[in-house]
């Protein structure tokens, strides 16, 4: 009865001691992963893992979730020829009130990540935007005689549906701005019409935004379905997209934003990844554990969420737009309004977040890995 009060206050107190969430399923977890690994695949200060007792941080979750799939995940082929050890259904929180979700574990491109969400943002298909502006991850999907995607996540969230060109961004905007505690606020990129015209299908699919009000102040969610996760490449930008999408739109509407949900329905680690994700592990114990030298001391120190990575938002340029300030924030706006200010982003160098917190001691070397393609 404790464990079911505790999973209750959880969602209904938002300083509730989020240490005593899914003690018992953690034990359980720990057991089975120490008792039933893969032979030949030993995980290095596995014990230490689970001391770290913390459901804020994404990463101690993703590595959790990622070395469980290592120890016992199903073995599948798929459409690439590398086979992928699986686990269904992976859910994952991204406490965005709590800190920026970039890895320490191993290095990650911010603006790398921002060009990309920018470039779906602006209902762009081409590769030319993504390669001016130093995306160089999407060139193995890209048509080598157009030079472009096809009608991927930029065509489905901006032009939904070939007859209507349906804008679903600015529908979510206009819907959260006019009725807050909507349940109707998503937007839906899969398009099964489409899939012949796409390059790639679609791997995040469904975002639905909800928003509610708590002693005064409204908070705003975003719940993510993902059909298809590559746990180590993948993933970690996959975080950066979402938590991106949460901000944009809390700053289109003035909600705090809170909690990104992920659910992954197909959770898979690529077969030649196993190392990767190992030497990940390895340094994200270095950053949090005791055996660091930098600032993260002891295993406490990764609580404290002003230690953690953060971003600000570049404020000169959202108050520039008056349909963002405080007294146009519950009227709708236009397509153009909308537009411009994406356009403005662009021009002022993608620069509407703003990392902190984020130093050298912690910024790991990328970890290598071959695509499967």
């Amino acid at each position: 009865m404790a464990d079911y009060i505790d999973k209750i206050s959880y969602w209904i107190n938002i300083d509730f001691d989020w240490s005593k969430i899914c003690e018992l399923q953690k034990d359980y977890e720990k057991k089975d992963i120490l008792n039933s690994h893969r032979e030949g695949y030993e995980i290095r200060d596995l014990e230490m893992l689970y001391e770290i007792d913390s459901q804020l941080d994404f990463e101690h979750q993703y590595l959790k979730k990622a070395i469980t799939t290592a120890s016992f995940g199903i073995e599948s082929g798929n459409r690439t020829g590398i086979n992928t050890l699986r686990t269904q259904s992976c859910t994952i929180d991204l406490h965005c009130h709590y800190s920026f979700p970039i890895m320490r574990g191993k290095q990650i491109g911010f603006k790398t990540a921002f060009v990309e969400f920018m470039w779906i943002l602006l209902g762009r298909t081409d590769l030319k935007f993504l390669k001016d502006n130093g995306v160089n991850y999407w060139d193995s999907w890209v048509n080598k005689e157009t030079g472009e995607f096809g009608k991927i996540y930029g065509h489905q969230m901006r032009y939904f549906d070939n007859q209507k060109k349906f804008d679903q961004l600015f529908y979510v905007i206009n819907e959260l701005r006019t009725n807050p505690d909507s349940r109707r606020a998503l937007i839906n990129l899969w398009n099964g019409s489409d899939l012949n015209q796409q390059s790639l299908a679609c791997c995040h699919f469904l975002y639905h935004f909800t928003s509610f009000e708590h002693n005064g102040t409204r908070y705003l969610d975003l719940h993510v379905n993902q059909r298809s996760a590559d746990i180590f490449l993948g993933v970690p930008y996959d975080f950066l997209l979402f938590s991106f999408m949460l901000h944009f739109v809390s700053i289109m509407t003035g909600y705090k934003p809170r909690i990104v949900h992920c659910t992954f329905n197909d959770w898979h680690l690529y077969k030649n990844h196993l190392h990767q994700i190992k030497v990940h592990n390895d340094n994200y114990l270095t950053v949090v554990g005791e055996k660091t030298t930098g600032e993260y001391k002891n295993l406490a120190d990764i609580k404290k969420s002003e230690t953690l990575p953060q971003i600000e938002y570049n404020y000169p340029l959202i108050s520039s737009f008056d349909f963002l300030n405080e007294d146009n924030l519950k009227r709708e706006i236009t397509q153009k309004e909308l537009d411009n200010f994406l356009n403005a982003i662009c021009l002022e160098n993608f620069d509407l977040f703003r990392l902190k917190n984020y130093s050298s001691k912690e910024h790991y070397s990328q970890i290598k890995a071959d695509v499967a393609v």
